[in-house]
């Protein structure tokens, strides 16, 4: 893992030495063969980097941002940044659960705060399941993506993990290996004092996310049933999902997070 208060290095996994072992972070991070993959943000860019024939992701990110000041008051602590994603890639997999591949990790700091970060990740194989549940897919094939997500949250949320970003565009589905994978794992939380509970409120927040992004991509027969599937799969995990209580407050939150949808969406007409 990452030392945090090292002013600058470039960590690279053992089994990726052979490809990265002549680069540094400067040499990543203006390497020419780097191709724009999503809509950057004025703090992040995400970009595509194929090397002997394997395509890594690159996330180049410039600093706080915004955040300074919390990030003064954290004590220079990466909350929810690549240093984050970096150790939550590494948990993930010693837990056993699927997601990105993590390749490498640079920091550039001053004065002991992040100038620039670059994180490097295999590329996730299959498609995303939001896309595969807004296409004209079968039935069956969507029930049993559904099973598969239901299954993957439920334990997840059992280990004291919440991701923060639920959304369906965060998942992928593979065709090959009947998986589902996670990405984007910069917010992940991690309750370490517990193993078998974890917060009520992450949970709401989660499942939330993941409700209102079903209700975007679905039709309103599709949302029902595979809803009912949804939760009849998850309650193995945690049965407080069945409870009222429970639906009344992931109702409530879906409702808060659509109302901010709209003002967002309000903002970019403008």
């Amino acid at each position: 893992m990452a030392r945090k208060l090292r002013p600058n290095y470039l960590e690279i996994r053992s089994s990726f030495e052979p490809v990265f072992k002549e680069f540094s972070l400067e040499d990543l991070w203006s390497h020419p063969d780097l191709k724009p993959f999503f809509k950057n943000k004025a703090e992040r860019e995400i970009l595509i980097l194929p090397l002997d024939s394997t395509v890594f992701f690159v996330k180049r990110y410039h600093g706080p941002g915004v955040g300074l000041f919390s990030y003064l008051l954290r004590g220079f602590r990466d909350r929810c940044g690549p240093e984050n994603e970096w150790n939550k890639a590494h948990l993930l997999k010693e837990l056993g659960i699927k997601a990105i591949e993590p390749v490498a990790f640079g920091v550039e700091r001053r004065y002991g705060i992040i100038k620039r970060a670059l994180l490097v990740t295999l590329e996730m194989e299959g498609i995303r399941v939001e896309d595969l549940l807004r296409e004209n897919t079968e039935l069956n094939q969507k029930i049993q993506v559904v099973e598969r997500l239901a299954a993957f949250a439920g334990r997840f949320h059992t280990l004291g993990l919440s991701h923060q970003d639920f959304y369906l565009c965060h998942f992928y589905w593979s065709e090959k290996s009947e998986e589902i994978g996670l990405v984007d794992l910069q917010r992940i939380r991690h309750h370490r004092r517990q193993t078998s509970q974890p917060r009520l409120s992450w949970i709401v927040k989660d499942l939330a996310q993941l409700d209102y992004s079903a209700r975007n991509v679905l039709t309103v027969e599709e949302y029902d049933y595979l809803k009912n599937t949804f939760v009849s799969v998850y309650k193995e995990y945690l049965p407080l999902i069945a409870e009222p209580r429970m639906a009344r407050r992931i109702r409530r939150k879906v409702a808060r997070i659509a109302r901010h949808d709209e003002k967002l969406q309000a903002r970019q007409k403008y």
